[in-house]
This record gives C-alpha cells, sequence and structure tokens, in this order.
C-alpha cells in the first residue's frame, strides 16, 4: 500500500526552544494540532494546515481520508513501513510516498526528512487560549501572552519528582494573577494536573460584582463547578467518586451553553445538565478571587499544588482528554 500525504505549511515550535507556539487561525477548521517524535527523542508541537491523507493501494482506487479522523502515524523498519491508526480504531499500513517535511518555525523554515521521525500524532492545539508548564515562571506558552505575575507561589516538584514543574500555594496568601486577559468563551475546557489540600477555589476568571463568575474547585470527592456569567447560572457539585484531596489528579471541566461534564484521569466522572458561559467581566487568577477591586483572598486561599494547565475555547472530546492524560507530562 502506498500512501500519498497532501500538506500545505506547517506552523511550529520546538520543545528545546523557548514555548511558544504561533497561535492558529480559529477560521480555518482544516487547521489541526500535530506532535512528531523523533529519533533523537525531541518534538515538534505545533497546528499544521492539512486536509487529508490520499491513500493509494493495490487493487483499489485512491482514498482520501480526512486528517481529523487519524489518531497518529508510526514509522518501522527503516522507515519503508507506516502504520496509520484512525479515530474509530482501524489501521491501514503501508508506506508513505514523501521523503520529507517541511515546517516553519520560530527561527525560520526547516526540513526534516521523514528517516528520523519516530511517529506523528495528532495533539490538542485547536482552540488553545493558554497553557502553563509552570517550568520556572508562569509564562503562557501558548503564543497568546496571557503571562501570569507570581505573588507567594513558589516553585516546587511536579508529580514525577521533577522540580521547577509546579506552583505551590500555601492556602495563606499566595496567588497568581494574569488580569483581564482570557478571551470571552461560549465553550471552554480546563485541563490540569491538581494536588489540592482544601476544597477552595483554585482557579477563576471573575470580575468585581457578584454573579460574573467562572470557578472551579474540588475535594474531598467531588467538583464545584460556576460558571453564571450572562443569564446561566451554574454553580453545581459533581460528586466523581474517587479521593481528590491530598494526590495528584487530572482533572478536566468541559463547559457549553447547555452543560458541564468533568473528567478525572482521563475518565468522564459526571455531567450536569446547566448551561454556563465565560463572556465578559475577565480577571483570570490561581489560588484565590479579588473582591472588591484590588482586594485579594475574600473566599480565601487555596492550598495545593498545580502544573501543565490547559485553557481552551472549545470543547475536548473524551479522546482529546484522555490522550492529554495519557500523554503524562
Amino acid at each position: 500500500m502506498k500512501l500519498t500525504i497532501l500538506f500545505s505549511s506547517f506552523f511550529v515550535v520546538l520543545c528545546s526552544m523557548p514555548q511558544t507556539l504561533q497561535a492558529a487561525d480559529k477560521s480555518d477548521e482544516s487547521k489541526e494540532g500535530l506532535i512528531a517524535t523523533l529519533q533523537d527523542g525531541s518534538k515538534i508541537i505545533g497546528t499544521v494546515t492539512l486536509d487529508k491523507i490520499s491513500i493509494k493501494a493495490e487493487g483499489i482506487n485512491a482514498v482520501k481520508i480526512p486528517i481529523r479522523k487519524i489518531r497518529r502515524i508510526v514509522f518501522h523498519d527503516g522507515q519503508k513501513d507506516q502504520t496509520v491508526f484512525l479515530i474509530n480504531g482501524d489501521r491501514l499500513t503501508g508506506t508513505l510516498d514523501i521523503s520529507k517535511l517541511t515546517m516553519q518555525t520560530l527561527i525560520g523554515n526547516i526540513t526534516i526528512p521523514l528517516k528520523v521521525v519516530v511517529s506523528l500524532k495528532r495533539s490538542t492545539l485547536n482552540g488553545l487560549e493558554a497553557q502553563y508548564s509552570f517550568n520556572g515562571n508562569a509564562r503562557d506558552s501558548s503564543g497568546n501572552e496571557v503571562n501570569g505575575t507570581v505573588h507567594g507561589a513558589t516553585l516546587c516538584e511536579d508529580r514525577h519528582g521533577n522540580k521547577n514543574s509546579a506552583y505551590k500555594f500555601d492556602g495563606v496568601d499566595d496567588y497568581i494573577k494574569f488580569g483581564k486577559k482570557l478571551p470571552d468563551m461560549e465553550k471552554m475546557t480546563i485541563s490540569a494536573w491538581v494536588c489540592a489540600e482544601n476544597n477552595l477555589v483554585w482557579l477563576s476568571d471573575a470580575d468585581w460584582f457578584g454573579g460574573n463568575d467562572v470557578t472551579i474547585q474540588c475535594g474531598p470527592s467531588s467538583v464545584f463547578l460556576r460558571a453564571d456569567k450572562g443569564s446561566y447560572s451554574l454553580c453545581d457539585k459533581i460528586d466523581v467518586g474517587v479521593d481528590l484531596l491530598n494526590q495528584w489528579r487530572h482533572i478536566t471541566w468541559t463547559m457549553t451553553p447547555k452543560q458541564s461534564d468533568t473528567y478525572i484521569d482521563g475518565k468522564h466522572c459526571g455531567r450536569i445538565k446547566k448551561g454556563g458561559s465565560n463572556v465578559g467581566f475577565h480577571d483570570f487568577i490561581l489560588g484565590t478571587m479579588e473582591y472588591p477591586k484590588g482586594r485579594m483572598g475574600w473566599l480565601g486561599y487555596w492550598k495545593g499544588k498545580i502544573s501543565n494547565l490547559k485553557i481552551y475555547s472549545r470543547v475536548l472530546s473524551s479522546n482529546d482528554i484522555r490522550e492529554i492524560y495519557e500523554q503524562n507530562d
């Protein structure tokens, strides 16, 4: 089987470079996130304008598969054979009819021979509004410049024991303030690794008046969600059936104008059939809330650790959420 890949231009950044990605053009639905893993262990992550892969096989006519239906491509046997894994579980084995990928990075165009590529894999970069590895600072690596100012919170080890890869909040007066930087979002996904030591608000995007809040808090075995901006009244608890305090958990909240869902460690754990919104009244903070203007901690301060925070202006699928969890970064 011979595979011919039809593509235009890549927008990528090397993981070893400063973590600033060029934001995708949200009006172009053909753009997909891509992770290229190379033989030396490095990765290239970014968005790609790639509509479909055309597959030619002996005995059949050319078959075109939309890139969104492809989960990953794995290279084998000195790059002579590849296996294409589709979202529905199907697999196709053959040879890519290309020899190199031309990519545009922050340092200009680069050419990557396929012989150094181990796998190509979908990523979840579309609609990414903010991303924080907390690798030494609170800078946004999505390219949208939603950077935070740290007040008291200290760098600490993440769940893997990597130093300076998470932030610790003491529950007394620590917080990180980002300000009025997040965009209006009718749909939203928040995803993070969290080790909570109390059940106060650990993320808020609110303002200084009542009824204009988006917040999330968790523990001991429930997630409390609030999104009451506009005409919405979401302010509910979801019992997730697992312990959330004093241990690292991957927590994801997806929100639409009709419902909210929670996922713990990649698994769907509950749904609230109430709509929510994050349109208007932005004041993005980790660790507490600001009320009235200029005054922090009116509902207390969160105690715990957080790493690998991502915020999207779309609802990630259950497959996307499981993929983020299984990346184990």
